[in-house]
């Protein structure tokens, strides 16, 4: 049996090589003690804090839905959906 892992679609890697800095000195940057957390980071292999979304997005002077577009997309939209839905329920009562 076969195990799939999401990966989570960011933009980290493509932004450290614009400013051409490495991985341990964007880990250095943003506090990381290890290089291979950072890799897992870029890699889209885990998510990060919030506090660490946040270091990225002063170090690369972007915002995080520029960071990581796709996870700002699931956000929006499953935000949206249940809003919409709140609405409706609402809307019915009345």
């Amino acid at each position: 049996m076969t195990t799939t892992i999401r990966r989570h679609i960011n933009n980290i890697r493509r932004f450290r090589m614009e400013r051409g800095i490495t991985q341990r000195q964007l880990a250095h940057i943003i506090g990381y003690q290890s290089v291979s957390s950072l890799s897992h980071l870029e890699r889209g292999r885990k998510l990060p804090s919030i506090q660490t979304a946040m270091k990225l997005e002063v170090a690369f002077q972007r915002l995080i839905p520029d960071i990581f577009p796709r996870l700002y997309d699931e956000v929006r939209d499953s935000v949206a959906r249940r809003r919409m839905a709140l609405f409706k329920r609402r809307e019915a009562r009345v």
